[in-house]
């Protein structure tokens, strides 16, 4: 179980605009990435995938990863 990093570059202030809080979109620049959802190491509160931290992209660890997404796959319905 990990959590995982998103595209999107953290703003504190990101649901608090008037814009959409469906998917907020981030600053164009900064150090620290989102991330979402918990790890083995986290609390109940952390483990939904509405969870939402951020952390500095530079820096790995053992509880956060990533999940590959594809538009559609070859030959699916």
């Amino acid at each position: 179980n990990a959590r995982e990093w998103t595209n999107d570059l953290f703003d504190s202030a990101a649901y608090a605009s008037a814009g959409s809080s469906v998917d907020p979109i981030g600053p164009a620049s900064g150090k620290e990435r989102v991330v979402r959802g918990g790890s083995f190491y986290g609390t109940d509160k952390h483990l939904r995938i509405s969870a939402r931290d951020h952390l500095d992209g530079a820096n790995g660890d053992n509880q956060t990863g990533l999940r590959c997404v594809v538009a559609s796959l070859p030959g699916a319905n």
